[in-house]
């Protein structure tokens, strides 16, 4: 069991509604959503008001196009009126049993039921947990828990006794750990020069089917009045073809540089967290693992998902623990020798 007393302050509050907006990615689309819905809105008072007799059911339909229009807007006023009934600020003190949580807040006692492996997650400044059927969820400020409490936390979610040896790290990605782990696998392709190939190839790739249309003497027109599919098919082709010359604009932006990692390995599994996922591996879905200079990592059976550990984030008892763990576990490939 586990016993935690926490307070929320303003800062936190401010926290947790920045990490909701998330990324470039989401708070795009949250942008996109809103501006969307809220036209919607706008356009049905305008056609409302204007264009269509008034009667009771217009007075309705306006209704229903101001509130597309405040949804639009990301709702400005409901967060404080949820604040102002639910007093985020209070004290309150959660007990963490297996399978079930025990939370008091402002005198009243309520438990619920908790399946660990379902109810957990994690971000950069919070432990977020979830009871069974959205009964309760409970944020709490990692500042609120002691190294111990962290730690039995982790080890009660992960259905492990406290005594079982594990080995864990916390760290950044960089772009240079990511360059590192792909030429390990491809030396050609996974190389600066390589990937400057790759880029001046699928530049001349976009050039040779409009060279060829022209030959025959064919638009882009014709193509798709005649053939909308196959245009559309060749479209994209040269759409992507495209990207790739210009360096996989974007790919970078995936990849969540921004977001810190957490490595959990036991006999068991590898538990992997990026910002608030969890991804869980058992030692079955592994193919093998290389070991390069700076970086352990570990190849899925899908070849092209792997799991990158740098070395710098462990300590030094742990390196050689996790060498021998992984020797016991997977079959070992050698660096891949550069061309």
């Amino acid at each position: 069991m586990v016993a935690i007393r926490y307070t929320l302050t303003r800062e936190d509050l401010a926290e947790l509604e920045s990490e909701c907006r998330g990324g470039i990615l989401r708070r795009t689309f949250r942008i996109l959503g809103g501006s969307f819905i809220g036209l919607i809105g706008l356009f049905t008072i305008w056609q409302v008001n204007f264009f269509f007799p008034r009667h009771h059911g217009s007075v309705l339909i306006t209704a229903m196009g101001v509130v597309c229009l405040w949804a639009g807007f990301e709702c400005p006023g409901l967060a404080w009126v949820f604040n102002r009934l639910s007093d985020p600020y209070a004290e309150c003190e959660l007990a963490v049993h297996p399978g079930k949580l025990s939370a008091s807040v402002r005198g009243k006692t309520r438990e619920f039921r908790w399946l660990p492996r379902r109810g957990f997650k994690e971000s950069q400044k919070f432990f977020i947990l979830e009871a069974f059927g959205s009964d309760g969820k409970w944020t709490i400020p990692k500042r609120a828990l002691t190294a111990e409490q962290e730690s039995r936390l982790r080890h009660l979610v992960d259905g492990e006794p406290t005594g079982t040896p594990v080995i864990e790290c916390g760290f950044f990605l960089t772009p240079k750990d990511l360059e590192e782990a792909s030429s390990a696998e491809q030396p050609l392709l996974g190389s600066r020069y390589g990937r400057i190939m790759l880029r001046i190839g699928a530049a001349l790739s976009t050039l040779v089917l409009p060279w060829i249309m022209w030959r025959l003497g064919k638009s882009w027109i014709d193509e798709f009045k005649h053939e909308p599919a196959v245009a559309a098919f060749l479209a994209g082709y040269e759409l992507f073809m495209l990207w790739t010359a210009t360096g996989c604009i974007g790919l970078k932006t995936l990849r969540r540089f921004d977001l810190p990692r957490r490595i959990r390995i036991s006999d068991l599994e590898v538990a992997s967290t990026r910002g608030e996922k969890i991804s869980r591996y058992n030692w079955k879905r592994f193919l093998y693992y290389r070991e390069t200079e700076n970086l352990f990592v570990l190849h899925t059976l899908l070849k092209v998902e792997f799991v990158t550990i740098p070395k710098k984030a462990l300590h030094v008892d742990d390196e050689s623990r996790l060498r021998s763990l992984l020797s016991e576990k997977l079959p070992r490939r050698a660096q891949a020798a550069r061309s």
